[in-house]
């Protein structure tokens, strides 16, 4: 048998549950703590939900790219293909990102830092897509 005969291995397509329901999407939305970590965790699924944005484009943000004071408060994606696109936020997002802002960042003058991040034995790095797929794991089970 030749290379050009050995079938592809198809796999089928998952498809991912979708939230629907706006008491659905409340109460995964209500589900963070009110504290330090849930400031953060309550505005990273704000924004995956209110922009559409993708976990990896999630956490490739940094500070500059998050524009609320402008007159359409919006986020900056550098997404897929180097395509870059702006992405207004609603309120309740920008309310909650602002919040995330002044619990994070603000002491910070670097705009090139990290949105989202981590500190691991005190040094800044860029929050793994895999700790972000456990944040919502944790939250989506409680």
């Amino acid at each position: 048998m030749s290379i050009g005969e050995v079938p592809f291995l198809k796999v089928p397509k998952q498809i991912r549950p979708i939230i629907e329901e706006k008491d659905a999407m409340k109460a995964f939305l209500d589900a963070p703590p009110n504290t330090h970590i849930g400031v953060r965790d309550t505005m990273i699924l704000s924004l995956l939900f209110g922009t559409a944005i993708r976990a990896d484009e999630l956490i490739h943000l940094d500070l500059r790219d998050i524009n609320v004071k402008s007159e359409v408060p919006f986020v900056f994606i550098h997404g897929k293909g180097n395509k870059e696109r702006a992405v207004p936020m609603t309120k309740e997002t920008i309310r909650l990102v602002e919040a995330y802002i002044t619990e994070y960042h603000s002491k910070r003058k670097d705009y090139d830092h990290p949105f989202v991040y981590t500190v691991i034995h005190g040094e800044t790095h860029r929050m793994s897509e895999r700790n972000l797929e456990r944040i919502i794991k944790k939250l989506r089970t409680s």
